[in-house]
């Protein structure tokens, strides 16, 4: 390869770079899964005051906000369906963004093979300048290698909380159908006493005979 074969190799490589920073910015879903795991964790301790004590510190029972805490993680608990909506959909999104991290992965990998490729071709016959362009590159390229590895680790390893956090809501789902269902039983229970209450009221009224005789 020629040096001037090698100058739009060097641009590529730039230009991976640039758009492997714009990437990592922009497109990750990192942040909506943070928010949705904080909401979680509060719906899976909305009946345990104590956690929720602990989680907003003394200085937060202090000024209360243990109070509103608890408020929001009884609200978060009656929203369980659309959190287990919330976490498939960002659960799909984070496979794309696992699938686009080793795409990634791969163009700087094959930039890198290319350009250490070059190096050899060259040797000691490139002008400085594009000797130091070339060095630098190759450089900017591995340590970015490093750290796409270090963030695939992390992705696998976060991928892995999607289905046990699944499973977390769909016991909190099934605690509260089993609620919900105790309590529509409690309301028909009391529905039917109250109006054999009402029944018992009316008996004197319904059979007058009865009532002189008693």
């Amino acid at each position: 390869m020629s040096a001037t074969e090698l100058a739009p190799l060097l641009d590529e490589a730039r230009d991976a770079q640039a758009a492997l920073a714009s990437w990592l910015t922009q497109d990750s879903p990192l942040p909506q899964i943070v928010a949705l795991f904080d909401d979680i964790h509060l719906a899976f301790i909305a009946a345990d005051q104590s956690a929720i004590g602990r989680r907003v510190g003394w200085l937060g029972r202090l000024l209360g906000r243990d109070i509103d805490t608890g408020i929001r993680a009884g609200e978060l608990r009656q929203q369980a369906p659309l959190l287990k909506h919330r976490l498939d959909t960002l659960e799909a999104q984070w496979q794309q963004y696992g699938e686009q991290l080793a795409r990634h992965e791969d163009k700087l990998s094959s930039l890198s093979t290319a350009l250490q490729a070059a190096a050899q071709t060259l040797g000691s016959n490139a002008p400085a300048a594009l000797g130091e362009r070339l060095a630098r590159m190759r450089l900017l390229l591995e340590m970015s290698s490093q750290q796409l590895q270090l963030i695939d680790d992390q992705h696998a390893i976060l991928g892995e909380a999607f289905p046990t956090l699944r499973e977390g809501l769909l016991s909190v789902l099934a605690q509260a159908d089993a609620v919900d269902a105790s309590v529509q039983q409690q309301q028909a229970y009391r529905h039917a006493r109250n109006t054999l209450r009402a029944l018992a009221d009316l008996k004197p009224q319904l059979h007058p005979e009865d009532a002189e005789t008693s």
